[in-house]
Formats: C-alpha cells, sequence, structure tokens
C-alpha cells in the first residue's frame, strides 16, 4: 500500500477513535457534573431554559466560529426542554444541525474571503502550508466528512476549504454529514436517559 494511502486510512482510524474517546468524555462530565452538582446548576440554569432563541444564538455563534462548545451539550439541553417527547426533541435536533450546517456554510464563505485579509492571506501562502494544498485537493473531501461527524471544528475544516478553493458544490454535499452526526449523538443521548 503506498505511503500516502496508509497515511490516509491512519488519519480517518485515529480520528474516528478520538472521536469515541470525547463522545465519551463528555457524556462522563456531564454524568459527574450532574452527580456533584447538578441541582444547584439546575436552579442556576433554570431561566436560560426559557430563552431558547439566546441558546441557539450561542450554539450558531460558535458553530460559526470555531465550534467552542460540543455541541454535546446542547444536544442535552434540547432533551431536557422538549418535555421527553420525541416529536419536540427530533425538531429541535434537526434544528440544531439545520444551524451547525448553516454555520459551516458561513464558515466556508469567509475562508472564500481570506484574500481580502493581507495577514491571514499570507498565512494561508506560507510555504510549509502550501505542501498541503495537494494533499487537500486529494483528499479534502474525506476531511470534511470527518469534520462533519467528529470533534474536529467543522467551522474550522469549512474555512480551509474555501481557502483551498475545494469546490463549493462539493463542499456542500461532503459537509451534509453533520446531519449524521446529530443523529447519531441525538439517538444515544435520548435512549441513555441523560
Amino acid at each position: 500500500m503506498p505511503k500516502d494511502r496508509k497515511d490516509y486510512y491512519n488519519f480517518i482510524a485515529k480520528n474516528a477513535l478520538r472521536a469515541l474517546i470525547w463522545f465519551a468524555a463528555i457524556i462522563g462530565l456531564y454524568l459527574l457534573f450532574n452527580y456533584t452538582i447538578g441541582d444547584h446548576f439546575k436552579e442556576w440554569a433554570k431561566p436560560l431554559e426559557n430563552k431558547p432563541l439566546l441558546i441557539l444564538g450561542i450554539f450558531f455563534a460558535s458553530e460559526t466560529i470555531f465550534g467552542i462548545i460540543p455541541l454535546e451539550f446542547f444536544v442535552i439541553w434540547a432533551k431536557n426542554i422538549s418535555a421527553h417527547t420525541v416529536e419536540n426533541y427530533g425538531l429541535l435536533i434537526f434544528l440544531l444541525s439545520a444551524l451547525s450546517y448553516l454555520g459551516g456554510m458561513i464558515a466556508y464563505y469567509f475562508g472564500r474571503k481570506i484574500k481580502n485579509f493581507p495577514r491571514l492571506a499570507k498565512f494561508f501562502e506560507r510555504e510549509s502550508f502550501q505542501q498541503y494544498k495537494t494533499l487537500y485537493r486529494r483528499y479534502g473531501g474525506i476531511l470534511i466528512v470527518l469534520a462533519a461527524l467528529t470533534p474536529l471544528p467543522f467551522a474550522a475544516f469549512s474555512m480551509i476549504s474555501a481557502s483551498m478553493g475545494f469546490p463549493l458544490n462539493r463542499y456542500l454535499l461532503y459537509s451534509s454529514t453533520r446531519f449524521l452526526r446529530f443523529i447519531y449523538v441525538g439517538v444515544f443521548v435520548w435512549l441513555s436517559g441523560i
């Protein structure tokens, strides 16, 4: 097997494992937090439950910038405010996934505009960065899928995709796998009783 093919499969395997570890860590932290100070926090956070537009705005900003806040927290929030009905929960999960996808599209747009910012453009023109352009053109689709399905920063990969000239129609297709991430996280959270 050629070396770059081997690196490609290693990259996929490593990031899939990281995704599982990250997901387990988030759920573990949530359970620990809930067990130790959950009741106090729930009292403090109760007013936020009645402000879904604020929470959705924070989520959208996070998903547009760099995915600063793990989406699992928002999925857990969606379950808590959905009155434990599958229909409400499903609608909230769809809304979160659509906002995340839209955030990625906006990040892609910003990536196209990087040339308008000389300092950022200089960074992307550096020789050390240029060597990745060929790899990105070759394997960019799988990188976008990995960012959409794992804890890799989806918005950052969306921006890089555009700055490297990755075609918009292919980006939209590959990034649509973002919806799958919300489905499997949503199903897990629902079934786990978190």
